[in-house]
């Protein structure tokens, strides 16, 4: 569906109104020179780089197909991989909660 497009004094003035309220109720989210100084990442690029490395590689190669339980199931593996899972650990808690079910 394509909508006309409007270039109203009053759209323009709208869509300001928006942008600004929404920048107003949010500001508190977008201290960026504070979160560099306190050592946060700012960028995108690590989470997109983790999906690619987590996700996409393992996940979205040809001819798969997941159902939601498998992949979450999939995806705590790989997370716990990346993360040097203590393993043995990871084990006896996942026989124990087992035991409990």
């Amino acid at each position: 569906m394509n909508l006309p497009l409007t270039s109203s004094a009053e759209a323009k003035r709208k869509a300001m109104q928006g942008l600004y309220t929404y920048l107003e109720s949010h500001k508190t989210m977008m201290e960026y020179p504070r979160y560099r100084q306190e050592g946060y990442p700012v960028a995108s690029s690590a989470i997109e780089s983790a999906n690619k490395r987590i996700v996409s590689r393992r996940c979205k190669q040809g001819g798969m197909i997941w159902t939601e339980s498998g992949l979450t199931a999939m995806l705590a593996l790989r997370v716990a991989f990346y993360n040097r899972c203590d393993w043995q650990r990871h084990w006896k808690h996942l026989d124990a909660s087992q035991e409990n079910a």
